[in-house]
């Protein structure tokens, strides 16, 4: 009798992981926006206007979007621009997509799945349903160029810096953003090494460091683009001065033999004691 509950406890415990592991959707993986379209119609109004140019704004350069098991999503574009929002698969009409990005709106999609040269699931192609004002046409192709086995860079939580924030904050406050971004960096230099890639991006960085091969220097003239990320000129002043002094703070430059992005690193990591300890 005993030999039989655990031999039915197991068999219960199995199944209920398989269902746990079978319930993950396909979707929940991260994609490069390959091709966008964004048009009006004749009955748009012109909040459809103002829908449509956040639109192109967000999916102008390479960016890229991730489902997340939670239901929400996130996106982060070359240039830095990142929003969050949620997404569904109607279960019932599978047919259909939807997404509500933040400060934006609600789309429902026409779905379309499609293989790539290796006969799996690649392609995701998503047509607006029932539009009115505003037609919404994206296609988007499996990417994983922003994760790695260590890391994921298109969470909240490697992002919440670049979100302006709504009031002034204190310098404590902008010394986090500040130390949350540098940390976003070390990760992102530290994936282009893992992964190998051969080239990386700055303007995804946000930050008015600028990378030679022998070293780094910040550029006054980028403070206006990093202006974005606080509440006013001020506060990204303030911000600007911590990483100014943080750099004037290193005496020799850590380069590294191997490669330039470990150089980075080390003297980010340099950099981030600083202002941590400031």
């Amino acid at each position: 009798m005993k030999t039989r509950l655990v031999y039915l406890t197991t068999n219960i415990i199995l199944l209920l992981l398989f269902m746990g592991c079978s319930s993950k959707s396909k979707y929940e993986v991260a994609f490069k926006i390959v091709k966008h379209e964004v048009l009006l119609t004749e009955s748009a109004s012109n909040k459809d206007s103002l829908f449509k140019e956040q639109y192109d704004l967000l999916f102008e350069d390479e960016t890229f979007i991730k489902f997340f098991d939670n239901d929400s999503l996130t996106l982060l574009n070359n240039h830095g621009l990142f929003a969050v929002g949620t997404w569904s698969n109607n279960p019932t009409t599978d047919s259909i997509f939807f997404m509500n990005i933040n400060n934006i709106g609600k789309i429902s999609f026409l779905k379309q799945d499609e293989e790539g040269e290796g006969g799996e699931f690649e392609y995701l192609v998503l047509k607006s349903k029932s539009a009115k004002g505003l037609i919404v046409n994206l296609l988007l192709k499996k990417d994983y160029y922003y994760e790695s086995k260590k890391t994921d860079l298109l969470s909240v939580s490697s992002n919440w810096w670049r979100v302006k924030p709504t009031k002034k904050e204190t310098k404590d406050q902008i010394k986090k953003r500040v130390i949350a971004q540098i940390d976003f960096m070390l990760k992102y230099f530290e994936l282009i090494d893992d992964k190998q890639y051969t080239t990386f991006k700055t303007t995804p960085l946000i930050c008015p460091y600028s990378l030679y091969s022998t070293g780094m220097d910040i550029n006054p003239s980028e403070l206006t683009e990093y202006n974005k990320l606080f509440y006013d000129y001020d506060d990204a002043a303030t911000a600007y001065e911590l990483l100014d002094k943080g750099l004037k703070s290193i005496s020799v430059y850590p380069a590294d033999s191997e490669t330039f992005t470990k150089g980075y690193s080390n003297a980010l990591k340099e950099i981030r004691k600083f202002i941590e300890l400031s």
